[in-house]
């Protein structure tokens, strides 16, 4: 563990991102750009603040500050909270006390827990430190920091300082919560998927677009391979609008428990010109499954796939297509660009017995048996292409 580092941070400065804090809780200020701020003043990876229902478990609300991507936000939100061994001992928790996880989770309990091997680790973070700032029946609502994994824990000098802002974002919680209400949000989902850089539309069983990305509103304007018909989503041809429509059905958006929120479907579509098909993947997402981060009500996700956009393979669009989770479709790219378990235990920071059981998960689920079967197959990106 690096040598924890010297802290400081004046009066002036801090009295700042005090009133930064009220300004959020007006809806003046967006709360990324504050815990942004807080994250930077105590050298974290990030800053979260995040509402838990404690009856379902799922976020009210969800905002995070700091060195993240929109890719590991949406791994966050679609798998990996559900295994997060940090949530239930932070609701535990008394009102006034902060909980470090170096202090609740050995070094040999993280080295074999899945979420951080699979999820944290990988994407950058280690440490956290959190505190309850609001605590009812039904309601909790968490801050915590998050050190990066080559960090540390967070030095005394700096949980005093942290304790300071804590009392602050206790009263403005209540003008938040108050806000909030008169302006429903739905914040954390969109969010993500808003800086997704591959397109990506959601849309419900009858094609009425409820949100496209920037690239997918690119996509659209364009006309080449989706259209938008006063707020439908439509393809190019009859036959490619008649299969999407038979997909949608077949995830039976419609029906509260038609699927486990893990299906996918697949499609091409054709463009208006001779070039290779845009691959469609299709999942869906249930509230109860994706921490109702996108509404109370089940959509499907559409993610396209350009090969002619794509100069490189696409860790995102590799999980899409094999239903791999994210850490594996990192590796399985890792694998066809020829990069050696070792070197990619090396890379990821993890032991290299977690990336062969993670090329053992990829080979079931690519029905190979060799590491070059799975390089093969990825490398043909099937069944899209």
């Amino acid at each position: 563990m690096p040598a924890a580092v010297a802290f400081s941070m004046d009066d002036r400065s801090t009295d700042e991102l005090i009133s930064q804090i009220y300004t959020a809780a007006t809806g003046r200020l967006a709360w990324e750009t504050v815990l942004a701020n807080i994250g930077a003043a105590v050298s974290a990876f990030i800053a979260h603040l995040v509402a838990l229902d404690k009856k379902t478990g799922t976020p009210l609300f969800s905002h995070v500050g700091g060195v993240i991507s929109p890719e590991a936000n949406l791994d966050y939100i679609r798998t990996y909270h559900r295994i997060d061994p940090r949530a239930p001992v932070l609701l535990a928790a008394p009102m006034d006390s902060w909980i470090h996880c170096h202090e609740r989770f050995s070094p040999d309990a993280v080295a074999a827990d899945l979420f951080y091997q699979d999820f944290l680790i990988p994407h950058g973070g280690r440490w956290v430190s959190g505190t309850k700032i609001f605590d009812d029946q039904d309601l909790t609502i968490i801050f915590a920091v998050h050190r990066g994994r080559d960090s540390c824990p967070l030095e005394p000098e700096a949980l005093v300082w942290l304790d300071r802002l804590r009392h602050h974002f206790v009263a403005a919680m209540q003008n938040y919560r108050h806000w909030r209400a008169l302006h429903l949000e739905r914040d954390v989902g969109i969010q993500v998927v808003d800086a997704l850089r591959q397109p990506v539309i959601l849309t419900d069983s009858s094609r009425t677009i409820h949100f496209a990305n920037e690239a997918a509103r690119r996509a659209l304007d364009s006309t080449r391979y989706v259209l938008n018909r006063q707020g439908l989503l439509g393809c190019r041809r009859a036959v490619d609008d008649a299969e999407l429509t038979a997909l949608l059905e077949m995830l039976r958006l419609h029906d509260p428990g038609g699927t486990d929120g893990s299906e996918r479907k697949f499609l091409r579509i054709r463009t208006a010109g001779e070039g290779k098909p845009i691959g469609v993947c299709l999942s869906s997402l249930r509230p109860a499954q994706v921490m109702a981060a996108f509404g109370p009500l089940p959509l499907a996700m559409l993610v396209f796939h350009d090969p002619s956009e794509q100069a490189e393979l696409d860790p995102f669009i590799v999980a899409e297509v094999f239903d791999l989770t994210p850490a594996e479709a990192r590796i399985a790219v890792m694998l066809a660009q020829g990069v050696t378990p070792p070197a990619i235990a090396r890379a990821r920071k993890v032991s290299l017995s977690t990336v062969r059981s993670q090329i053992r998960g990829l080979m079931q689920k690519t029905g190979t048996t060799r590491q070059s079967d799975v390089a093969r197959v990825v490398m043909s990106m099937a069944p899209l292409i």
